[in-house]
């Protein structure tokens, strides 16, 4: 049986939305690159298209990807799962966002020790290249984006960031989700199927929203 995440859709990637719907968000402001960045800082995108529609819909948030800076190779980097999972300097996350995107940071980050953060590199240098998950399932043979970044955190940190929930506990009543989910299936959904959302992670209350510069806000 096709395992499904209608929160969760291959929309979410980039390289899979089309040029024209990016051209209906607002003009993108250099502002967004000059973040006074740390690594462990969680990136979230807002992305257009009938699918996100959907995830936004049965989530009740806005965010639809998610990433997380670290220091590779001596560059700001993006750790996400797009296909396959994949270092993206920071500059062109931002600019790819085209303004959607919130940034956010632990509130207390004494646990992002060196250790802890060779952990992160380590790890995302052992996952990258890996299949972009488009099952959604909880094996780490293949990832999606949330995934991988809760994955990583609990690994390394032991911080759960967002709470794994099952398909059930989203809203799937509005016809657009369930719309999408008879184009994703051909048998029964599976309601039990433990998934995290992006926006599950954005409203954990171990994080706090980073601003431009050097502040920070609640």
């Amino acid at each position: 049986m096709r395992k499904f995440s209608i929160f969760l859709g291959l929309a979410v990637i980039t390289s899979s939305i089309a040029a024209a719907a990016w051209r209906h968000l607002p003009a993108f402001h250099p502002a967004l690159t000059a973040y006074a960045w740390q690594a462990g800082d969680i990136v979230f995108q807002q992305s257009i298209s009938p699918q996100c529609e959907a995830i936004q819909r049965a989530t009740h948030s806005p965010w639809t990807h998610v990433g997380v800076v670290l220091k590779h190779e001596g560059q700001w980097m993006v750790l996400e799962a797009i296909h396959p999972v994949s270092f993206t300097p920071v500059e062109e996350f931002m600019e790819r966002s085209q303004g959607k995107v919130l940034v956010k940071r632990l509130k207390d980050t004494s646990v992002l020790t060196p250790e802890a953060l060779r952990c992160m590199n380590a790890f995302g240098a052992a996952n990258e290249g890996k299949y972009y998950d488009m099952e959604f399932g909880w094996s780490d043979e293949r990832l999606y984006c949330s995934e991988l970044v809760y994955k990583l955190y609990l690994s390394c940190t032991g911080l759960a960031v967002g709470k794994p929930q099952p398909l059930s506990a989203f809203d799937l009543s509005h016809p657009v989700v369930q719309e999408t989910l008879e184009e994703r299936y051909d048998a029964e959904i599976p309601l039990d199927e433990l998934m995290i959302a992006p926006g599950a992670m954005a409203d954990s209350p171990l994080l706090v929203t980073l601003s431009p510069g050097a502040g920070l806000s609640k």
